[in-house]
This record gives structure tokens, sequence and C-alpha cells, in this order.
């Protein structure tokens, strides 16, 4: 915003190739996270046999290559008296102006693919192809409407998370890109730029592309369940005020599962009592029974009926761990495609 460089010369040189590392390094960590991505919905288990040894050699190439990429400018950037006569700090090609500005334009062509075309479009096939797998997929066993309208509502969120990522990454480094190219490839006829419309025009394109960096952890904020969950739990933690917030969001969690829960238990009670009720008609049976001569046949219905009772209570007792397991896999499922 100066418009005139007031650092030591030796600063240039160092603040152009730091620019361009950093807006490198990003482009390229983003385009590994969307191959990893890929990976690990395609081919989960060679996901599982991976060791961190492969992501630190990852990281490594990644900050090799930007760093071989952008040790250009170390060389290129000088500071220089501009057309107000100010100081500038800018690339200096070649002392012949016309093969300066040429070499210019071959290297921000060659920027512009390597950092922007050939990155968006590894991110929009890595990500096209995550969509078309998680849509695909189907969970084993048998029809469940309920977990599979969860199961859908999810794929949507996840799809919808991956494309709006995408359009973001591809519209924010955009600007930066358009305005090297505008200023690279006007015509010499075109008279003396306005210095502080373009430092201004500079600033506000390098700004977008540089808000591509929190623009990540917002998406994933407002279209990731678990990511919402595990922000609220470390703001309770920050903020114990917020706790109701957490309570009003395990009762809704948890509604469902309390709701079945509470329908068993009150059938394990009908059926308590109504065998309540048989013991002592049994007794009563039995009482007379004995006075009128026939206790034992009446004895042996009534234990009949009693081992019946137990049989109905043993099946109801083991009906519930089998619905609290298959509540767990339909979590599971969802929690996985999350």
């Amino acid at each position: 915003m100066l418009q005139e460089w007031i650092f030591p010369e030796v600063m240039c040189p160092i603040l152009l190739f730091t620019q361009l590392l950093s807006v490198t390094v990003s482009v390229y960590t983003n385009t590994a996270i969307s191959i990893d991505r890929f990976v690990a919905i395609t081919y989960p288990m060679k996901l599982m046999s991976r060791s961190r040894k492969y992501v630190r050699w990852a990281i490594l190439i990644i900050w090799l290559v930007s760093i071989a990429l952008c040790s250009v400018q170390l060389i290129v950037a000088k500071v220089k008296v501009g057309p107000n006569c100010e100081m500038v700090c800018n690339e200096v090609w070649s002392d012949d102006v016309n093969k300066s500005s040429k070499l210019r334009r071959i290297y921000t062509i060659i920027i512009l693919v390597i950092t922007y075309i050939i990155p968006v479009g590894f991110i929009a096939i890595m990500y096209g192809l995550v969509c078309t797998q998680l849509w695909k997929r189907t969970t084993p066993g048998a029809s469940d409407q309920a977990r599979d309208s969860r199961l859908l509502k999810t794929k949507k969120m996840v799809v919808k998370m991956l494309i709006t990522m995408t359009i973001l990454f591809t519209i924010s480094w955009m600007p930066v890109h358009l305005f090297f190219l505008i200023v690279d490839f006007q015509k010499k006829d075109a008279g003396v730029p306005d210095v502080k419309k373009l430092t201004i025009l500079y600033m506000t394109a390098n700004w977008l592309a540089m808000s591509n960096s929190f623009q990540n952890p917002i998406i994933y904020g407002f279209l990731n369940n678990n990511f919402r969950s595990d922000l609220a739990e470390l703001l309770i933690k920050c903020c114990p005020s917020l706790s109701k917030i957490e309570c009003i969001r395990r009762a809704a969690l948890s509604n469902q599962p309390l709701s079945r829960l509470s329908t068993k238990t009150s059938l394990l009670t009908e059926r308590a009592d109504s065998r309540g009720e048989m013991y002592r008609h049994r007794n009563r049976s039995i009482s007379l029974a004995s006075r009128t001569g026939i206790a034992k046949k009446s004895t042996d219905r009534a234990c009949s009926e009693d081992t019946h009772n137990d049989e109905i209570s043993t099946m109801l007792l083991q009906e519930m761990p089998a619905e609290k397991a298959r509540e767990s896999n339909a979590a599971a499922v969802i929690d996985g495609a999350d």
C-alpha cells in the first residue's frame, strides 16, 4: 500500500520467494488431500496399511517441489527505479526490456499451469471420483428404511461439501492469476498504469486467494456433524455456560433409542404384572384343589403356565440387546460415511 519499496534490497527476493512458496505449498497440499481422500474411499485397506512414513514423504516432496519452482524468485527479484522515479521490488529477467517482458510472460504462464490449472483439474477429478464411489456404495445387510434414509442424507451432505470446496478453491485463486496475466500481457501503448489502482487490485486478489486457507474449516463446520459436535464439546470445556446446549443436543440424539428402550421396559413390566397375577391365581387354584382332591393336576398345569411365561420373558430380554446392536451398527455406518 506504500507504493514504494522502503526495505533493504536483500528483502526483495526473500519476500517474493516466500509469497510464491506459501501459495505453491498451500495449493499442492490441497491437491494431496484430495488424492488422500480418494485413496481412503476407493482403497480403504491400503489406507489402513499406510504408515506415517508415507505422509512425511508426501510433505517433503510437496516442499521440495515448491522450493524448486519458487527459487527462481531469488534470482530475478530485484529493486529498481519505477516509472515515477520510485523504488519498486519487481522481477528483472534481463537488461533488455523486450526480452525481460517475454521471459516474464513465459514464467507467468508456467506458474498459472502448475499452481492453478493442474491442481484444480486434479482436485475436481479426485472429488468427482469420491462422490461417485460414495453414491454407488450400499450398506450390506437387510434393507432398513430409516437407516437408508439417514445414509442417503449423509451422502448428499458429503457430496455437497466436496463440490463446495472445489468451487471455492477455483474462485479463490482465479483473480490473482488473472491479475498477473492482464498485467504481463497488456499492450505497450496502454500507457503508464495507475500504481495505486494496481496495488488495490493486487491486494484484493491476493487477500481472496489467501482466504482459501480458512475456508475449509468453515465448510467442515457447516456441513459436517462430527466437526460440529467436537467443536461444541471443546467450547463447553472453555465456556461451561454452554453446557445447556450440549444437554439439548444429547437429548435430541438419544431421544429415539430411549423411546424404544422405554417401550421394551413397559412390555416387560406388563408381562411381570401378568405373571404375578397368574402366580396368585395358581396359589388359589392349588388351595382349592387340595380341598377337592385334584391338587396334583392343578399344580402341573400352573407349572406349565409358569414355564411358558418364563420363556416369553427370556425372549423379550434377549430382544433388547439385539435391538441395541442393530442401532449401533446403523450408527457406525453413518459415522463412517461422515
